[in-house]
């Protein structure tokens, strides 16, 4: 389950993206209040084995290592590791109950840089090893600076495409991973160095009978079997396969829904640009389309940065910020990159911008306005750092949406009273989730408070033939005490649990709505047990929404908050056919 974004996000009015549904990616390589701890919680988080004698090598096995380490002599490394030769071509093998304390990454190559499974450049020196699987497919691999270096941990596959990454770990100090290996099958281990870090360290492999899976039994007694214990989460049978109408992964996201994983599929990009179809089921078509910037079907057009756009072939740069994804009034023509921080070279009277304002990118090229004239009068204003940015006032300035809200260009929201479907979302009134969970579509909730604990999760009744609408109201207080840290969670707050069981594949749509000022994010985070990570979280100003279709089984909510947030809310499920 890589969670990775691939396209260009909504941009507001000021310069920054809208949020995301796992709130601030922020993390300790950004900021100084993070004080060296990792913000976000992930299912690659754990705490190495704390081994710290005089010569650090690992003189016993440990609870979880298959065997005592073959070489404890005093200076604690592998014989014959040579490291500072380790390449993707020649990595140093690397097998269960291995551990390596003399090794370092300042003779080591520079090759490695940009990796799919994180934004972080890594531009320090890299040491690369090989590890193939075995039958005590648990693996977890830990890597320990020597120093203050912030060296980091990453798993490819045995190509070494860091294109391809798996896995990583990118905390400010000791970094973990754990997967499940297939038996015979080749990786990549690769400790790299954030933003040119490099020095020594320790690095060791412990490995446990685990859950096999693809055969369709709980092989380590954890009450989940195969896709849906998080062991199995990098497994090959247990890969998004981006066609045929199934959750192989069992995120509650199918096929081209499932962008994280799905993105760069060919199943999910516009195949032809010019036949008129939809072929990916992104909603954009032909030359609206990003997947067709490239295309000869789409040839470049006149308008040059900051001009109106309805498609990228209205732009030199084959670029459109359309309004109907940006919200800008009347389209904004751009030249992007997702990670060149000069967009390629801007062209004249523009400049580029890092929209997200964190280093990651995307980065857009925006017409500057030195004099404040620059800019098309009425869809755009002059924003103060120097660039002109789209804005709206009236409905009649949005010619594509016809619904301005907020300075932005919006989709109508839908009328839960009157007849249609306003919004366009396929789904009208009471069955849209919009609408779902506020009157006249359903009663006043009823008081029922989250579990303290996640084993003593509270049941949701779920109406008769598990299809309907569910509508709670309960409260975050400090006595319910903090279990839990969601996987989108940071500096989070008290939290409680619910607990649901499907008998049937349903379609899920999950909403919270803060009632009080002291809450101002509600987090939704879903596990498939209270012990294993979360498989989907989310968390949105005021309101919170998730939409999944999730197969038979009990699954387990988590209501939490941000930064100590407490007060009331109201919780709903929207169960439909898939």
């Amino acid at each position: 389950m890589t969670r990775t974004i691939t396209r260009p996000l909504l941009l507001a009015a000021g310069l920054a993206l809208a949020s995301a549904a796992c709130g601030d990616d922020d993390s300790p390589h950004d900021a100084a209040d993070d004080a060296g701890t990792d913000d976000v919680a992930t299912p690659d988080d754990t705490t190495p084995d704390a081994d710290a004698d005089a010569d650090g090598a690992d003189d016993a096995a440990t609870p979880d290592d298959t065997a005592p380490e073959a070489d404890a002599d005093a200076d604690g490394a592998d014989d014959g590791a040579d490291a500072s030769t380790a390449t993707c071509d020649h990595p140093v093998p690397l097998a269960c109950g291995d551990r390596r304390t003399a090794e370092t990454t300042a003779a080591g190559a520079s090759s490695l840089d940009r990796y799919s499974c994180t934004s972080y450049p890594e531009t320090g020196r890299e040491v690369v090893y090989s590890l193939v699987g075995t039958t005590l497919n648990r693996v977890t691999i830990s890597m320990t600076p020597s120093g203050a270096q912030d060296l980091d941990l990453f798993l490819l596959p045995a190509a070494c495409e860091p294109a391809a990454c798996l896995a990583a770990s990118t905390s400010t100090g000791a970094e973990s991973l754990t997967f499940s290996a297939e038996a015979g099958t080749e990786y990549r281990v690769v400790v790299d160095g954030f933003e040119g870090a490099e020095g020594g360290y320790s690095i060791a492999v412990a490995c446990a009978a685990g859950e096999l899976c693809d055969n369709g039994t709980d092989d380590n007694g954890n009450g989940l079997a195969d896709c849906l214990d998080s062991q199995c989460w990098t497994a090959t049978a247990c890969t998004e396969r981006c066609a045929g109408g199934h959750d192989e992964d069992r995120d509650g996201l199918l096929d081209c829904r499932d962008a994280a994983d799905c993105a760069a599929d060919p199943a999910c990009a516009e195949r032809t640009c010019a036949d008129a179809a939809d072929n990916d089921a992104d909603g954009a078509t032909d030359c609206d389309d990003w997947d067709c910037i490239a295309s000869p079907d789409c040839p470049a057009g006149p308008g040059t940065v900051g001009d109106p756009c309805t498609s990228h072939a209205d732009c030199a740069d084959r670029a459109c910020l359309l309004e109907t994804e940006w919200g800008w009034p009347g389209g904004y023509c751009t030249r992007w990159s997702p990670d060149d921080e000069t967009c390629g070279s801007c062209p004249p009277d523009s400049t580029c911008h890092d929209v997200s304002g964190s280093g990651r990118g995307p980065f857009l090229c925006l017409r500057r306005c030195p004099s404040g004239t620059e800019c098309r009068a009425e869809t755009q204003v002059c924003h103060s750092a120097g660039v002109c940015v789209g804005t709206c006032t009236d409905d009649a300035q949005c010619t594509a949406t016809g619904h301005c809200e907020t300075g932005l260009c919006r989709t109508p929201p839908e009328d839960c009273e009157t007849p249609g479907d306003e919004d366009s979302d396929t789904r009208a009134d009471c069955a849209d989730p919009a609408c779902a969970f506020f009157s006249p579509c359903t009663p006043a909730p009823r008081t029922l408070e989250g579990a303290a604990t996640c084993p003593a999760a509270s049941p949701l009744a779920l109406p008769p033939g598990e299809r309907g609408t569910i509508l709670v109201a309960g409260s975050l207080d400090a006595a319910d005490g903090d279990d839990r840290l969601p996987d989108c969670g940071y500096r989070d707050s008290a939290d409680v649990f619910y607990r649901f069981e499907l008998t049937r594949t349903t379609r899920v749509s999950l909403f919270a709505l803060s009632l009080s000022p002291t809450l101002p994010a509600p987090i939704l985070a879903l596990a498939y047990a209270c012990d294993e990570p979360d498989f989907q979280c989310a968390a949105q100003p005021t309101t919170t929404r998730l939409e999944l279709t999730l197969g038979p089984g009990t699954y387990y909510l988590t209501v939490d908050a941000y930064d100590g947030g407490t007060g009331n809310y109201q919780l709903g499920l929207l169960l439909a056919d898939p």
